[in-house]
């Protein structure tokens, strides 16, 4: 009788094994979260720190080349812009421009909007596009200068 028992000791153990090897072998890798642009239906193991959201294309530090139109002679100048995530999983970016001054801006696919906010005397809104690689950058500061540039990521 014995026997009997370590023989479904086994058998069981054995089916034990057969499944849980079968039910891991199931995982699929990749993004979970609906609101990123990369979101996998079949995934069913988190790889969060893979999604890609609408503000990630613009995320870091460009080097700029802009046209300043003013009151006096147009001109033109290098700079540095830095763009941030307000939060990662939200299309909510901040930009901190040349003058250290930091707007929010709306992202849309590859597109994103400045909308009019008053920061100290100036107001401030605009627009841009990117690609990762790229950004242009269209905006306006006060009623004096209007700011139009280009750039590649530092």
């Amino acid at each position: 009788m014995n026997k009997s028992r370590f023989k479904y000791f086994l058998y069981y153990a054995f089916l034990f094994l057969i499944l849980s090897f079968s039910l891991t072998a199931c995982v699929k890798h990749g993004c979970t979260d609906e609101r990123a642009l990369n979101w996998d239906s079949n995934a069913n193991k988190a790889g969060n720190s893979s999604c890609i959201y609408t503000n990630t294309p613009f995320i870091g530090i460009w080097l700029m080349n802009d046209t300043i139109q003013s009151s006096s002679p147009d001109y033109c100048r290098q700079d540095t812009l830095i763009v941030n995530a307000v939060d990662t999983s939200t299309s909510l970016l901040n930009i901190t421009l040349y003058n250290g001054i930091n707007v929010n801006a709306y992202v849309t696919k590859s597109n994103f909007t400045i909308p009019i906010q008053t920061i100290g005397q100036l107001t401030y809104y605009g627009s841009g596009n990117g690609n990762g690689t790229t950004l242009s950058l269209d905006y306006h500061s006060g009623d004096l200068q209007h700011i139009r540039g280009s750039g590649t990521r530092k």
